[in-house]
Formats: structure tokens, C-alpha cells, sequence
């Protein structure tokens, strides 16, 4: 039953990170990026009542390793990447930065070889170099590589924000894979929220952004941080780490690949923002790459 379960509870998650940028992206040029992911870390009040119903012993009960790896997820994956991933729909098309996203898996894979000792298969490598030139094909449709000397191109600044997102969000895989070893899927969730949270409110501190207060105030945001929050945000997080304890990480890497697949759909039809003929290749190769390194 776990073989399906797991599966099953990462694809619920997936799709329903596919329906983000709906959300994400109207939010972006209204409110600080640091403000909105540190709005949607405030879902850790959902998390608490479960945890204390379920008499949950292990909360404060981690050695020294799954501390770290609890750390890693919430600074890293939680505030970090996802502020940066925020940011980055101001300077470049949400579609775009929702695919590069895929390169997790390969970076995923490096990162794992250099802190796990995990040597990859030699088939993995023309895949990973393919996946490699369909991102920067998918970033740079026109191959004009300017932007190198531009020190002020947004467009470039937008690709660079995203793709450090995914290497944290890599790393933090990585570590999430760690931690679940040891630790349920529900406390590992509300530490993730917990250090995002406090690392969000810091950032925030240190660079004196003030409160969105006239934003707020605005009933379609209120809503869509209110969706951000739970729909997209706690609920897919405790389905993923669920599904992610009971599947191995290439099951988990093909399912996930609904995740992009749906998101781009989604903001081609919803919100009439489709992708060139050019990037869509780009994006198709970019997913057939990742999905035959998930099967080796």
C-alpha cells in the first residue's frame, strides 16, 4: 500500500504547487517577496494542533544531525530559495522559472555525490549535460549571451535568482531525505517552517523592509496569501514529506515532474502568459532529460 500511497501523495503535492504562480505572481509586484514568504511561514500555527493531538514526543527529541538537517530545510529551502524563487517572477517569465526548477534533480544528484559519496551512473552524465543546454536554451531563447558583460540586466538577474533557488531547494532535498530517516514527516515539516520562519523575520529586521500594510489590506491579496499559505504552502508540504518518507528519490523525481507540466499549462490558459515555440522544445527536452535520469 506505502508503494502507491507515496507516490500518490507527492503527485496531490505537485499539483497543487502547480497552481502557485497564479497566486505568486500577482503578489510579486504588490509586496516585498521577503514579506510573502514570511506571511505564508505563518502556516506553522496549522501545524500545531496536529502535532500536539497526536501527543507528539519527538518534536524536541533530534540529535545533532537531524538538527542540521531541520536547519538546512527551513533556511535554505524554506526562506531563501523561496524568496528568491518569489523574486525572480519580477524580471522573468514565471513559466521559465517554474521549468528551470527541474534542474534539482542533476543538481541534486552533484550534491549528493559530494556530500553523501554517491557516485552516479556514466549514463547519467549526457542526460544531465542535455538537461544542462535545454535550461540555458529555455533562459535564452535568442542564444544572446550579452547579458555575461551586463552587469544591469534584469533578465539575467531574474535566471541567476532561480537558479540558486534550486540549488538550495537541492540541498535541502537532500537534507529532508536525511532527516526523514529518523524523524516523522510532521515534525520534520513544522522544523522546516519553524527556522524559515525565524530566518524571514530576520531578514526582514536586518534590511529594515517595511510591513505591506496597504496591501494587506486588499481582499484579492488577503486571499491569495491565504491560498499560498495553506493550499500550496502547509497542506502539499506534509503530503511531500508524507509521499517523500515512502519513495525513493527517482520515483519521487519523475512524479514531481507534474509540478511543472501543470504550473506552465496553468499560467498559459489562466493567465494568457504562454511560452514561445522556442522555450516550449527547450522545456519538452528539458523534462524528457530529467525524467530518463529518474528511470536510470
Amino acid at each position: 500500500m506505502n508503494n502507491v500511497a507515496g507516490p500518490f501523495l507527492i503527485l496531490a503535492a505537485a499539483l497543487l504547487w502547480g497552481t502557485d504562480s497564479l497566486f505568486r505572481y500577482s503578489m510579486s509586484s504588490k509586496i516585498d517577496a521577503t514579506w510573502i514568504v514570511l506571511l505564508e511561514h505563518l502556516g506553522i500555527i496549522l501545524l500545531v494542533p496536529g502535532l500536539v493531538r497526536k501527543k507528539e514526543t519527538r518534536l524536541f527529541q533530534l540529535g545533532w544531525k537531524e538538527w542540521l538537517c531541520a536547519a538546512i530545510t527551513g533556511v535554505g529551502g524554506g526562506a531563501l530559495a523561496t524568496t528568491l524563487f518569489t523574486a525572480s517572477f519580477r524580471y522573468i517569465h514565471p513559466s521559465v522559472a517554474i521549468l528551470l526548477q527541474k534542474l534539482q534533480p542533476i543538481l541534486t544528484v552533484l550534491l549528493a555525490g559530494v556530500f553523501l559519496g554517491e557516485k552516479p551512473k556514466t549514463r547519467f552524465y549526457p542526460f544531465a549535460l542535455l538537461g544542462l543546454c535545454a535550461a540555458l536554451v529555455l533562459s535564452f531563447p535568442d542564444l544572446n549571451f550579452r547579458f555575461i558583460f551586463e552587469t544591469h540586466n534584469l533578465h539575467s538577474r531574474g535566471i541567476a535568482m532561480t537558479l540558486v533557488a534550486a540549488g538550495l531547494w537541492s540541498l535541502a532535498t537532500i537534507a529532508g531525505k536525511r532527516m526523514l530517516q529518523t524523524t516523522p514527516s510532521e515534525v520534520a515539516t513544522f522544523w522546516r517552517y519553524f527556522f524559515g520562519l525565524i530566518t524571514l523575520v530576520g531578514l526582514v529586521a536586518a534590511a529594515k523592509t517595511p510591513v505591506p500594510a496597504q496591501a494587506l489590506t486588499e481582499r484579492p491579496v488577503q486571499l491569495a496569501l491565504l491560498y499560498l499559505t495553506v493550499l500550496s504552502g502547509v497542506v502539499p508540504m506534509l503530503a511531500y514529506y508524507a509521499g517523500l518518507a515512502r519513495t525513493t528519490a527517482s520515483v519521487a523525481t519523475f512524479v514531481e515532474l507534474a509540478y511543472p507540466v501543470s504550473a506552465v499549462t496553468l499560467n498559459a490558459w489562466l493567465m494568457n502568459q504562454p511560452l514561445t515555440q522556442v522555450q516550449l522544445g527547450a522545456g519538452g527536452v528539458l523534462l524528457f532529460s530529467v525524467t530518463m535520469m529518474a528511470l536510470l
